[in-house]
């Protein structure tokens, strides 16, 4: 009997705090509607708005969503956005990962966060928010587990 592969590629979409989305969204919303209004009193500031609301709108999609992260055999890949912007973090330089409620800007949508300490990069840590945390760590540790066991390659 043959055991099955695991898959390489996993991957785990950003968790959304409903607060979060709504000061957000919020706030190119009233924009917009201050847009209408100026609108309907005639105003030449409306399309100023409404444009405004409406870069905003791109902006926040194009940079936001969706909000992923990858876990492969060797790679944790964050991405965000439709432009997939992001950074690769190598398992074999992953320091430490621990629970965090941080508030610093991060691919996350959520404040309930994984903090991830790994060598290089300007901070030394990124903070990233996988709906499932548990299994987001559990898989991440296995993998990490695995490649700590691998001799290495001649």
């Amino acid at each position: 009997m043959r055991a099955e592969k695991e898959p390489e590629k996993i991957t785990y979409y950003s968790t959304v705090d409903w607060w979060l989305a709504l000061i957000v969204f919020g706030a190119v919303a009233s924009v917009l509607v201050a847009g209408f209004r100026e609108l309907q009193n005639g105003g030449n500031e409306a399309w100023i708005l409404i444009g405004s609301a409406a870069f905003m709108i791109l902006v926040v999609v194009g940079i936001c969503f969706p909000c992923k992260y990858i876990l492969t055999n060797r790679r944790l890949i964050i991405r965000s956005g439709l432009a997939e912007f992001g950074n690769e973090i190598e398992l074999k330089t992953i320091q430490d990962v621990s629970l965090s409620f941080n508030p610093l800007a991060a691919p996350a949508w959520s404040l309930k966060r994984i903090k991830i300490k790994f060598e290089g990069g300007p901070l030394g840590f990124t903070l990233i928010s996988p709906k499932d945390r548990k299994g987001f760590i559990e898989e991440l540790n296995r993998r990490r587990d695995r490649l700590r066991e691998e001799k290495p390659r001649k």
